[in-house]
């Protein structure tokens, strides 16, 4: 863990991700409700580029904001967690001129219990993706035991089970800028099959 990490929660529903909002799956971070890890990927990306962080920080226990860009996108991340996950990704044009943005959220889950997630993850079961199109569920199976995560996003654009893309377009710079708004929530359960 490194002192710029994010940690926000809300009882047995907690996010950890790094200080640029993001989720690795090869580490222990992620979304975590009741002991699963429902995400254990989550990454935004501008024009197929990460987001540098300019400024990251808890706001209170369950809420963070993650500033970052460069001198043409400015994008703001403001993340809550409670009775699951919820964030929304705000991108504004800083230059005078129109322009497009192509916005991408790449996720993924193993359903990871906390300490098979501390040991790099479960590679047992059978795992799938239903996609929608605002929103898409993402399935793990294992020993008759079915979780599902759904994730669902207020704005249309292209889904599959790994990434949610969008192209914003602004054709009128204002000073201030211009912005587009994404907002993806998670929610996990469990149903036994017989």
């Amino acid at each position: 863990m490194d002192d710029s990490d994010l940690i926000i929660l809300d009882g047995c529903t907690f996010m950890y991700s790094d200080a640029a909002g993001d989720v690795e799956v090869e580490d222990a971070e992620g979304f975590f409700f009741q002991d699963v890890r429902h995400l254990s990927s989550w990454q935004v990306l501008i024009d197929g580029k990460r987001v540098e962080p300019l400024s990251s920080r808890r706001v209170d226990y369950y809420s963070a904001r993650i500033v970052g860009g460069d001198d043409q996108v400015a994008v703001r991340r403001d993340r809550f967690v409670t009775e699951g996950m919820h964030e929304d990704v705000v991108v504004q044009n800083l230059t005078a001129e129109p322009r497009e943005v192509r916005v991408e959220l790449r996720f993924e889950s193993d359903f990871a219990d906390v300490m098979e997630a501390q040991d790099g993850g479960n590679g047992a079961g059978r795992t799938w993706a239903e996609a929608k199109p605002r929103s898409v569920t993402l399935w793990h199976e294992r020993r008759g035991y079915r979780r599902g995560t759904i994730l669902a996003f207020n704005r249309r654009g292209r889904l599959d089970g790994k990434r949610a893309r969008s192209a914003s377009g602004w054709r009128r710079a204002r000073p201030g800028g211009c912005r587009s708004t994404s907002r993806p929530s998670s929610r996990g359960g469990g149903t036994r099959r017989s």
